[in-house]
């Protein structure tokens, strides 16, 4: 009480009207809103909400397909929570407390990061070294998180997924500093927090209480021979497939949810 948090709009709402960086404004009928402020706040919403949610769908798609992945987390959930009730995220946010929780988690950002193609960046105008290659100056350089994710030099075995890697075999991560959907320095993601959060609370109510399976519907979805024999060919083929608009788009699917006991 009397206290005042100051939080990302806070510092939006700050942006002076007068600065040369300030758009045309959005007039309405009874007020104005600095065109930044507007754009800016779009921007926030839309990567505190599209990316879980498509990392979330992405999560359910794959433990659908992979039912002894989910039988695992569902029995280390059974074990550390005793009901829906008891879900509280100071007990799932320890990592020795929930390892497969998190495996599953981080793999699923790794298969399918929020923001496959990475952000752009440009070379100074006199250009720039890196990684031993000349870049001329003023070109658009970019590292797709995607493609970094699914190097072999990085990871062991990098299209499948196994959540264990990061705990009990940590031998299949080659290059851990390559895991990084959250981007990374100053420029990496402000909601990281808030992002893992909802990821540890959602997955958990829905495992911990559903069962779930791919609805039989989807068997029609005719899947490339190069690719089906992997269970989430569905995602990884070339349509509908996971596509990137900046943020990721997951293909259409259905599941049923089966109450547990």
């Amino acid at each position: 009480l009397g206290t005042t948090c100051r939080d990302l709009f806070s510092y939006l709402l700050d942006d002076s009207p007068g600065s040369p960086a300030t758009s045309a404004p959005f007039v309405f009928p009874e007020f104005s809103v600095p065109g930044d402020l507007v754009c800016d706040s779009e921007l926030a919403i839309t990567a505190g909400s599209d990316t879980v949610a498509a990392t979330l769908t992405a999560l359910i798609y794959i433990l659908a397909t992979h039912p002894d992945k989910q039988a695992r987390l569902q029995q280390e959930l059974d074990t550390l929570l005793t009901g829906i009730d008891d879900i509280s995220y100071k007990k799932l946010s320890a990592v020795n407390n929930a390892p497969m929780l998190e495996g599953v988690i981080l793999e699923t950002l790794r298969l399918y990061p929020g923001a496959p193609g990475g952000m752009q960046r440009m070379t100074p105008p006199e250009g720039a070294q890196i990684a031993g290659k000349w870049i001329p100056g003023n070109t658009l350089v970019s590292t797709p998180t995607y493609t970094l994710h699914r190097d072999p030099r990085n990871f062991d075995q990098p299209t499948s997924f196994i959540p264990e890697r990061w705990s009990s075999a940590a031998n299949l991560i080659k290059h851990k500093e390559a895991f990084n959907p959250f981007l990374i320095g100053a420029n990496s993601c402000a909601g990281k927090a808030m992002a893992l959060m909802e990821l540890r609370l959602v997955t958990a109510l829905i495992f911990r209480t559903f069962t779930v399976r791919l609805h039989s519907d989807n068997s029609h979805k005719e899947k490339p021979a190069a690719v089906a024999a992997s269970p989430l060919s569905y995602f990884d083929e070339q349509e509908p497939g996971w596509r990137d608009y900046f943020t990721a788009k997951p293909p259409p699917f259905e599941v049923l949810l089966e109450r547990r006991e």
